[in-house]
């Protein structure tokens, strides 16, 4: 927060609905040669920040999550037909 302000002309003030306020002003003026130009228009506001929840303990010990579910079924199903492929093969098939 810049607390060191220079203002060149009017300061604006106003608060919004929830009582945030709203503040504008000329910055400092500053020269180009030998002319002198109004600063820059500055602007400034505030608002509650939102606060951080604090970690709970379920947080804190969760376990795997969805995806790991997902992809180790994909690997045992694969597996299952894999196996059942190989197995299927090996068997000699009887002629009736």
């Amino acid at each position: 927060m810049d607390t060191n302000i220079s203002a060149s002309g009017p300061c604006f003030l106003a608060l919004d609905a929830v009582g945030n306020p709203h503040i504008s002003y000329f910055g400092p003026t500053f020269e180009i040669g030998h002319a002198e130009h109004a600063g820059p228009i500055i602007y400034a506001t505030f608002t509650e920040p939102t606060p951080t929840p604090s970690p709970t303990q379920s947080s804190r010990t969760t376990g795997p999550s969805l995806t790991f579910w997902v992809i180790l079924a994909v690997v045992i199903i694969a597996s299952a037909i894999t196996l059942i492929y190989v197995l299927k093969k090996r068997i000699p098939q009887k002629v009736f």
